[in-house]
């Protein structure tokens, strides 16, 4: 598993993370990226100001059994696209 820079420069590079894991820093599946959330500014303004709408799965009860989290941009540490998965800080 390699982990790469992330760099998205484009909304659309950030819709590419849609159906993509989200893994705690300590590796514990928390959901998967339902939806990208694009802030109404253009790029390269709009860079960290993305979220993620993130359906928790298994791990419902950690977030109060919500449908739905919401997951900021910041919160990533690292991207792995070699098996779809985001790694939060």
């Amino acid at each position: 598993m390699s982990t790469t820079t992330w760099n998205p420069m484009t909304h659309e590079e950030y819709a590419l993370l849609t159906g993509f894991d989200v893994y705690s820093s300590d590796n514990e599946k928390l959901g998967t990226i339902k939806e990208v959330c694009h802030p109404a500014t253009a790029m390269p303004a709009a860079r960290g100001q993305h979220y993620f709408r993130v359906e928790p799965g298994m791990f419902k009860k950690l977030f109060s059994d919500l449908d739905e989290i919401f997951i900021a941009e910041t919160m990533i540490r690292d991207v792995r696209a070699d098996d779809n998965s985001v790694i939060l800080s």
